[in-house]
């Protein structure tokens, strides 16, 4: 019976060995995978939150005016951490910027950390930007690792027993303001002749462009002596001169129409009455309120008449200056609309005072002046006569109505968009380098980072 039992092979034991140890290197890379794709995951999941957090507080911030400590927008050079649970409604861009981070998963608690930093200088780790203003979001979270750990970035490491690692991602999201090239827009597209028209011995001198988008084989009428001395003109049809005027550089003609320059410019929302039938026929000195003005504003006395700085809405009966008074204001803007009630009249300033307006120099009407509702119409010419003592800097838009305008010969950083243009007196424009001045600038927010 011995010989039919054999000796067992020892051999078996080691593959018994080499079996269990296969199958450990296998869960174990199993596991690596796991962990490794856990923190992938997250990473991206935190990148995506901070791109949120930082594209939105700037976006809040460029439609608010992007001016720091005004409606809302933070300067803060210091982390702003975010407040748990996040303000919402938001007050702020950064509270914007938070509100965002929390819908993409992450909160300034527990495990995880949101936290803001935002300013005009240049951006950090950026160089070389000429962003008007940025904010930078920075979002972290510390994650148990189910079997391994893995640094944030780096490769899986076979170390059991520690139970954490952490990740963290920044992004930064900036303002860019690029200031346009042309400070006069005729926005007639029709066969419209003398769409922009000079007579006479008017003079118009421009370090900016003039568009003028009237396909007429006389768009642009110069007659008399008048003269134009412009950086560029670009007239969608043709232009007609007289032989003793002067148009330089020769007009580009057959250019292509523009887009309304101001067109996305959103018109200011307004209550009831506050004033109605407002007039000033005497002399002495008097200050005007922003508010709402029902059946215009008239002023054909004289002394010193003020506008305190802000929004001053013209419902009805336009703006009207026919006397001698100084009309002076800092950072005002007139908005001439109307209704049923009290419908639209035009700007007829043609006052024999000096005119000292500002238009605002922060928020969302910064340089407008002058905004006419661009769902009104009437047949009168806007007019606006300055004089040599006049100081007027900001933008005139009349979207829809003609303007017939004669400012200082001093220069000034002013800018006309309107249906229609006629040039009277000594005009002279200087070409706004930051768009800040005349509204005329194309603003956007990124991510640079």
């Amino acid at each position: 019976m011995s010989s039919l039992l054999r000796r067992k092979d020892g051999r078996e034991g080691q593959a018994l060995l080499m079996a269990t140890l296969g199958l450990f290197l296998l869960f174990g890379m199993i596991a690596l995978v796991i962990d490794l794709g856990w923190a992938y995951y997250k990473k991206q999941s935190g990148q995506s939150a901070a791109d949120s957090a930082a594209l939105s507080a700037a976006v809040y911030a460029l439609n608010n005016g992007h001016t720091c400590g005004q409606k809302g927008v933070i300067c803060a050079t210091s982390a702003y951490n975010c407040a748990n649970p996040p303000v919402n409604p938001p007050t702020s861009n950064l509270e914007a910027g938070c509100l965002y981070a929390a819908a993409n998963g992450y909160r300034n608690a527990g495990n995880q950390s949101v936290s803001l930093t935002a300013d005009y200088s240049e951006p950090p780790g950026a160089h070389g930007n000429s962003e008007t203003y940025w904010v930078q979001a920075r979002v972290a979270e510390t994650m148990p690792s189910f079997f391994f750990i893995q640094p944030s970035g780096g490769a899986g490491l076979l170390l059991i027993g520690l139970t954490t690692s952490s990740t963290s991602s920044v992004s930064t999201a900036a303002i860019t303001i690029t200031p346009n090239s042309s400070c006069i827009y005729v926005l007639d597209s029709g066969n419209t002749a003398e769409a922009f028209k000079m007579s006479g011995s008017a003079s118009v001198t421009s370090s900016c462009g003039i568009y003028v988008n009237s396909s007429s084989t006389s768009a642009v009428s110069i007659g008399g002596s008048a003269s134009v001395h412009a950086a560029q003109i670009l007239v969608h049809g043709s232009y007609t001169k007289s032989n003793n005027s002067t148009l330089s550089p020769t007009p580009t003609t057959g250019a292509d129409a523009v887009v309304d320059p101001l067109l996305n410019m959103p018109a200011p929302s307004f209550g009831g009455c506050d004033y109605n039938n407002w007039s000033w026929p005497s002399s002495g000195s008097v200050a005007l309120n922003p508010g709402v003005y029902c059946g215009g504003i008239s002023i054909t006395g004289s002394g010193i008449v003020t506008f305190n700085p802000g929004l001053y809405v013209i419902n009805g009966g336009g703006f009207n200056f026919g006397g001698s008074a100084a009309l002076v204001g800092a950072h005002v803007m007139f908005y001439i609309t109307g209704d049923s009630t009290h419908p639209a009249a035009p700007l007829n300033a043609s006052g024999t005072g000096v005119i000292s307006f500002s238009a605002p120099d922060s928020g969302v009407y910064e340089g407008l002046l002058f905004f006419q509702n661009r769902n009104v119409t009437y047949t009168t010419s806007n007019t606006f006569n300055g004089n040599n003592a006049s100081a007027t800097t900001g933008a005139f838009y009349f979207p829809t109505t003609s303007l017939s305008y004669s400012g200082s010969s001093t220069g000034r950083y002013q800018a006309l968009v309107a249906k229609k243009i006629t040039m009277t007196g000594n005009s002279n424009f200087l070409n706004d380098p930051s768009g800040s001045y005349t509204a005329l600038a194309s603003k956007s927010s990124a991510l640079i980072q």
